[in-house]
């Protein structure tokens, strides 16, 4: 059967990709070859959030390294597993709803319009390839799923390490080390580079850091790896001759490409890691389209949706931003450790890099009515406003800060500026206030 969109992949990308292809008018089939959801839906990043939601709001909210706080800790991965089976139930829903064609199994590619599906051929005006990445091994360790560990065999733990060992104090490290810390297990993070969260303003990773340790979580940072080996658990050598052993290894941050069969005999160019698209995430076999993760250029699950849903209306030949990209900001981010980090534009590290100059202003939460009003002790707004008065970044580090800083990256894509920020009718009381405080505390 003939269809004007196939689409393989069910993650972020795939999904709003297919929707909004049928949305449009466009015949559209999707194919999976796994579990529908991928790693931003099902495998990693929306089930971690789920368990940090717990650790904020369930009992083992305050946790620590006993029988019963482990013992509720099980029951948060367990309720977590058992609660992202609804998402294949979801996706299906609302693709069947759109009218999407939804199909499960392996194939490969046999040219630029046909895809082999077992004994089936499915032809397609247009493909678009979203099938995204996986996590990879530690060099010369093997992801194992039983004490060499990835996100995807977090949620089958039937019980907490004793001791974990996260290699990679990257965002997906640390978010990993804020929820073991809170479920009663020992961790240690290792990181190669001096600071955890390379590349995020030491102001805004610094309440992050603290909470860690005051929690007991030993963060080995200038730490390089020289070797892991099996030993009763795991022992990791480190450059400066020393040994750390724990039961169980975590990776972080390393992933490979889940390029489809036979994307060499269509043409389709790509550097083993990556495939290459332009603005319109076109690849260079004109009938084929590569969005999300398996483009390399950006791992941010928002920004698969937002390609997707460009891919889409390039597919259906309307207009439309390919939008921010992680070298142009403002580009929203979010790092969903305990408190939150989010927020759009530059960091204060990317402007004192770039040699921009800047003033920072900043306010913190419970200074704000609403945060008097809720007893908030923690947490702060960050504005860093241009010689000219245009906000250049706008920043939150707090309880829920991926909420209230949504809406940032298109405000700075705007063009907001201090006038803007003051004049502008902001609800009261709200902890969004504080933004407005900051730049009033200056005379602004």
């Amino acid at each position: 059967m003939h269809y004007d969109v196939l689409v393989l992949g069910s993650g972020p990308a795939g999904f709003y990709c297919a929707l909004n292809c049928a949305r449009l008018g466009r015949k559209t089939i999707l194919v999976e070859r796994e579990r529908f959801g991928g790693t931003g839906f099902r495998w990693g990043c929306l089930p971690v959030k789920m368990m940090l939601d717990r650790m904020r709001t369930g009992a083992a909210a305050e946790g620590g390294a006993d029988k019963e706080s482990i013992g509720s800790a099980a029951s948060v991965i367990g309720g977590t597993a058992r609660r992202i089976q609804e998402v294949e139930t979801r996706i299906r829903g609302r693709l069947k709803a759109a009218g999407v064609e939804v199909v499960q199994g392996e194939g490969r590619l046999a040219d630029p319009n046909t895809f082999r599906l077992g004994e089936n051929t499915i032809s397609a005006t247009r493909i678009v390839i979203a099938c995204g990445t996986e996590p990879a091994g530690w060099p010369g360790v093997s992801l194992d799923g039983e004490t060499v560990l990835s996100h995807r065999e977090v949620l089958g733990l039937s019980e907490i390490p004793e001791h974990l060992l996260i290699l990679g104090g990257d965002v997906e490290g640390i978010e990993f080390a804020c929820l073991f810390s809170r479920l009663g297990g020992r961790v240690t993070v290792i990181e190669q580079v001096r600071s955890i969260l390379p590349g995020t303003d030491p102001e805004l990773a610094e309440p992050i850091r603290r909470d860690l340790l005051d929690r007991g979580v030993s963060l080995k940072t200038g730490a390089e790896v020289q070797g892991c080996t099996p030993d009763r658990g795991w022992a990791v050598s480190l450059g400066d001759g020393s040994q750390l052993r724990g039961d169980r290894l975590l990776v972080t941050g390393l992933r490979r490409p889940n390029f489809p069969e036979g994307l060499d005999r269509v043409g389709v160019e790509h550097d083993g890691q990556k495939i290459k698209v332009d603005s319109d995430l076109q690849t260079s076999c004109d009938t084929i389209y590569a969005v999300g993760d398996i483009n390399g250029i950006t791992g941010m699950a928002h920004a698969a949706i937002q390609q997707g849903l460009l891919a889409a209306r390039r597919i259906a030949g309307l207009g439309g931003s390919a939008g921010p990209t992680p070298t142009s900001p403002p580009y929203p981010r979010a790092i969903y450790t305990l408190p939150e980090i989010a927020g759009a534009g530059y960091q204060a590290n990317e402007l004192d890099a770039d040699g921009i100059p800047y003033r920072r202003l900043l306010y913190r939460l419970g200074d704000t009515w609403r945060g008097f009003s809720k007893r908030i002790d923690e947490g702060f707004v960050k504005v860093l406003a241009g010689e000219d008065d245009r906000i250049l970044g706008l920043w939150i580090c707090g309880a829920d800060a991926s909420e209230q800083a949504s809406l940032f990256g298109p405000l700075l894509a705007g063009g907001l500026t201090i006038d803007g920020l003051r004049d502008g009718l902001i609800l009261h009381p709200t902890l969004g206030e504080a933004a407005l405080e900051a730049i009033l505390e200056r005379g602004q």
